[in-house]
């Protein structure tokens, strides 16, 4: 799978706009894994990497952000709505976290 480093100009700003909308509004930080999106209302975060084409795979810092096992921490996701989706469930449920 491509690197966030890879991704295209226009992919990359839409990404960031994304991730932007559904609450990690913090410039997004290149990572080895790939994009780490982050917020300044909650310490969690996701990583992204991937592309549109081949799909998004999302890390997150915590299982219970993207409904996922402590063994398992990653989520594949289709598509812009895709990730929309998959970002602002994260969000909100870093929201809420104690």
């Amino acid at each position: 799978m491509p690197e966030a480093t890879s991704l295209p100009l226009l992919e990359r700003m839409r990404v960031e706009k994304a991730a932007a909308d559904c609450g990690f509004e913090m410039t997004p930080r290149q990572v080895p894994d790939g994009l780490e999106l982050r917020s300044a209302r909650f310490p969690e975060y996701i990583t992204l990497a991937g592309s549109l084409e081949a799909g998004y795979t999302l890390t997150s810092s915590l299982p219970i952000l993207l409904d996922v096992t402590e063994a398992n921490r990653t989520v594949l996701v289709q598509g812009y709505a895709g990730l929309y989706d998959a970002l602002s469930q994260a969000s909100a449920r870093a929201r809420t976290l104690p």
